[in-house]
């Protein structure tokens, strides 16, 4: 028994901050399996670990993971790459044929270049500012950052895609373009499942009559994160909890009834998350105790035997960093 301790305890600290072994499952660390995984000898990201595709979230993603797990080095080499393939602060949504960027994309890793630069190195705010500064000149409408800028037409979105929203990232824009973004995300608080996209001409929003999961809980985070309210969406969110265990990952959005029999890793990770900044850990347990629950053995969370996807494992190690810190 002794011995066992032993072995035990040394294979908690091999690594640092993370462990092999993180909880009572025998489940090796989403960490490793990322790294294994995902990350090839170049630092590049692989949007499934069966194919050759590389797209600029998983960047963005990598960079807010690698912050909270003080992965300084690591930070430094996606960093670069965000230099080699920006151009003048125009980040193409992937590698290959991206002739437009997607806002989501450029505002997260925006911020994550100037945390890192507030936390490591003040050479990460150049391009950072770069990438702002392309937005303000190419992407904002009535205060309102729009979705994308195709390079090939020169021409910008006319829409808004509410999960593009990034309240964080709002904070080092101008106030007024701040305060329009929560004013919209204010007139849709009290929908069960809220709006996909804003038009700006028309000043409409359209609703999808299937609705994605991972997209109503990135607005839910976001709005929330913002001092907005969604009620609503919690409410449905923690009844389907209770009498189900299960949060589908598609609905019907006049029944509200699931259309799916699938589950994502990615909108348990969402949801602890903003239960978390919520300071509710009482519902985040819930959220958080349903998604390892899809982990398997070797730490990853897979769509099939064989194959995973990185946004399906990125998020839930976010999650599972930011659970552990609050515990």
């Amino acid at each position: 028994m002794r011995k066992f301790l032993v072995i035990f305890i040394v294979l908690v600290f091999i690594g640092g901050t993370f462990y092999i072994y993180n909880d009572g499952n025998n489940h090796q660390s989403t960490k490793r399996f990322i790294e294994n995984n995902f990350i090839n000898q170049k630092g590049e990201i692989k949007t499934y670990i069966k194919k050759e595709e590389y797209l600029t979230e998983s960047i963005g993603l990598y960079m807010r993971f690698l912050l909270l797990t003080d992965q300084k080095e690591a930070f430094q080499q996606q960093a670069k790459k965000v230099e080699q393939i920006s151009q003048g602060g125009f980040v193409q949504w992937k590698s290959q044929d991206g002739h437009s960027n997607a806002s989501v994309d450029d505002l997260r890793i925006m911020r994550s270049l100037y945390e890192g630069a507030k936390e490591w190195d003040s050479e990460y705010k150049t391009i950072a500012d770069e990438i702002k500064t392309f937005i303000k000149v190419h992407q904002i409408k009535n205060n309102l950052i729009v979705d994308f800028y195709d390079m090939k037409s020169q021409k910008a979105s006319q829409d808004i895609r509410l999960s593009y929203i990034d309240a964080e990232a709002l904070d080092y824009f101008d106030n007024q373009i701040k305060e329009v973004h929560v004013n919209l995300l204010e007139k849709v608080k009290q929908d069960v499942f809220f709006p996909e996209v804003y038009e700006i001409d028309s000043g409409n929003f359209n609703r999808q009559s299937e609705v994605n999961m991972i997209d109503q809980s990135l607005i839910a985070l976001n709005s929330n994160l913002l001092e907005i309210q969604t009620e609503s969406f919690f409410e449905f969110v923690e009844e389907e909890m209770l009498e189900s265990g299960i949060v589908y990952g598609r609905y019907d959005r006049d029944t509200l009834e699931s259309t799916v029999t699938y589950e994502s890793p990615s909108v348990y990770a969402i949801l602890t998350i903003t239960y978390i900044e919520n300071e509710n850990l009482h519902d985040a347990q819930m959220f958080y105790d349903r998604m390892k629950e899809l982990q398997t053995d070797d730490g990853g969370y897979k769509s099939s035997n064989s194959n995973a996807h990185f946004f399906d494992n990125v998020l839930p190690a976010i999650a599972e960093e930011k659970f552990l810190e609050h515990k």
